[in-house]
């Protein structure tokens, strides 16, 4: 067994699986699944989990009403809390958290932006979450994510999601960069069993140098819960749907399965008439 780590997540090949990729043409001398090609998947997967826990994490403290509090035990604490009509900023100081084991650090500035309290909880607002050197295990991510909503959807919402001025400080000191534009479907902060659904496209430069383009489609939306949060520790690593990443002349196919909270996802490489599969286990830990 072989096996490839990175200071956000942990890949362990264990096997193959039959899977029918998208029909891109690849540069023909690509031949094998290489470990950068896993240490990219890695760094794609890992990197939208983070954001999406961040912003979780505004989300949660957007209940408190204080100063220098913390909405939940052994959580980031709540600062410069300022509420005024059709607004509530604050930020979120996480020197010193630690969560699960993983240490954090940094802060994020959250600026949320409604017409009515109610309309709020209800989901219907618009969310800025400024990264300030947020740092996760010494994995420093700086930019700047903008929810902002659009639609309700059944009992969930529709949002549209940019990230700009993405980047990624590793801990061996190399760097990425990343921007997207996202459509977010949800339900309420609350609710654990539907599905988050991201759609759309991100790019930037990976910690190799290489300029690479992420896409998922409508078809096979990506999706993660909160129950496998909760239950798994999943960090909003995704458990359904597919992504293609584009970079160096390949394109890699990525599966996240069908729903179950099992961390696994089958990364894939058209190569002639035959596809190289390769099953990974994500593990958001580097312990």
């Amino acid at each position: 067994m072989r096996k490839f780590t990175t200071r956000l997540l942990t890949v362990v090949a264990v096997g193959s699986v039959a899977f029918t990729a998208c029909n891109k043409e690849n540069d023909p001398t690509a031949t094998e699944i290489t470990s950068a090609d896993v240490q990219m998947v890695n760094n794609d997967v890992v990197v939208d989990a983070e954001f999406e826990n961040a912003e979780a994490f505004a989300l949660q403290n957007m209940s408190s009403s204080n100063n220098n509090f913390r909405v939940t035990e052994g959580g980031p604490k709540v600062e410069d809390w300022v509420i005024q009509a059709g607004s509530i900023s604050f930020v979120l100081n996480f020197e010193g958290v630690m969560i699960e084991e993983s240490e954090f650090a940094g802060k994020i500035a959250v600026v949320a932006s409604f017409e009515s309290l109610q309309e709020a909880v209800a989901g219907k607002l618009s969310l800025v979450t400024d990264f300030q050197d947020y740092t996760v295990d010494g994995v420093v991510l700086n930019g700047t994510r903008t929810r902002t909503f659009t639609a309700v959807e059944g009992e969930g919402s529709v949002y549209d999601v940019t990230l700009e001025d993405g980047s990624i400080t590793f801990a061996d000191g190399s760097t990425a960069s990343r921007s997207a534009a996202w459509t977010l479907t949800a339900g309420t902060l609350l609710d654990s069993e539907t599905p988050r659904t991201l759609v759309g496209t991100a790019e930037g430069v990976n910690k190799a140098g290489v300029s690479y383009k992420t896409t998922v489609d409508s078809e096979t939306p990506v999706a993660s819960t909160l129950a496998c949060d909760i239950a798994e520790k999943m960090f909003w690593l995704p458990t359904s749907g597919q992504k293609s990443i584009e970079a160096d002349g390949k394109t890699l196919t990525v599966d996240f399965g069908e729903g179950t909270c099992d961390k696994l996802a089958v990364v894939s490489l058209v190569v002639g008439d035959s596809t190289i599969t390769k099953e990974i286990s994500l593990d958001r830990w580097s312990k």
